[in-house]
Formats: structure tokens, C-alpha cells, sequence
């Protein structure tokens, strides 16, 4: 669509002018997102490993 290109150009052209791309808001409010999500699911690992570790030194 003629919007979808003006922006483009728009990107191409501040691109050009400060030699780098910007990273889009999106881009990094996802890897927030996706890091968060990894802590969560190691914290909750660790965890249980930790209650596995503890229920077998009961029985050794």
C-alpha cells in the first residue's frame, strides 16, 4: 500500500542518514518478554530440582 512505502522510505531515509538501523519498540518489548518468560521456567526447573534433591537425601 502507498502508506506501507512511505514509511519504508521514511526508515531507508533515517537509516542512511545516522548509518544505522533503529530498533523497533516491538522488537525489544518481545525479547523483555521472552527473557522473563526463560527466568520464570529456569527459577521453576531449579526448584523442582531442588525438592528432588531434598526428597531423595530423605531416603538415602
Amino acid at each position: 500500500t502507498k502508506n506501507r512505502s512511505e514509511k519504508d522510505q521514511k526508515i531507508a531515509q533515517s537509516t542512511h542518514e545516522n548509518r544505522y538501523i533503529k530498533p523497533r519498540k516491538t522488537f525489544w518489548r518481545n525479547s523483555k518478554q521472552l527473557l522473563s518468560f526463560c527466568i520464570r521456567i529456569i527459577e521453576l526447573m531449579n526448584l523442582q530440582t531442588h525438592k528432588l534433591k531434598k526428597h531423595k537425601l530423605r531416603y538415602d
